[in-house]
């Protein structure tokens, strides 16, 4: 196991001191309200019909493998969701916060959560998303949604969320 930390550690060093890496970004305070927190479906009054209009609250947290930045399938399904809300309804961006388990070093963590962030912003661009209302912060293993030290936390804790900005 420290040989394997060793190996990812001089691997990540490599990647950032040779530039071909991500850059590296701390987590910072956004001052956002996270998409979670809002009201329920809003609604639009149209010639005395009422018709719902997509909320950021919408918007599902896509989750990733252990050590990947690949999109899984059951993360492909969230995103056509979620690029099926923010084509519709364009009145607000979206910060893509990368996140990690705490498994790894800091540095490793947080490239890898910028590289999850970028793997979701590509699909949704991808998908006809403007670009310019997507941002990406890589927090790593800072914000923690499940405190555990297990594997059922771990696993909670390897995603992408989505913040409205």
């Amino acid at each position: 196991m420290r040989s394997k930390m060793r190996s990812m550690t001089l691997l990540v060093t490599a990647l950032v001191v040779g530039g071909a890496g991500c850059s590296k970004q701390t987590a910072r305070s956004t001052g956002m309200s996270d998409l979670g927190s809002g009201s329920p479906v809003e609604t639009t009054h149209t010639g005395g019909s009422t018709t719902p209009t997509a909320t950021p609250r919408d918007l599902s947290d896509v989750f990733f493998d252990f050590d990947q930045a690949r999109l899984r399938g059951d993360a492909l399904q969230t995103l056509q969701s979620n690029g099926q809300v923010l084509s519709s309804e364009k009145s607000f961006g979206v910060v893509l916060e990368g996140h990690c388990d705490e498994l790894g070093t800091v540095e490793y963590n947080l490239a890898l959560g910028e590289q999850r962030a970028r793997a979701v912003e590509r699909y949704l661009v991808g998908a006809g998303v403007d670009g310019a209302r997507l941002s990406v912060v890589s927090y790593g293993e800072e914000r923690p949604f499940a405190k555990g030290h297990d594997e059922q936390a771990w696993s909670q804790n390897r995603r992408v969320h989505f913040v409205k900005s």
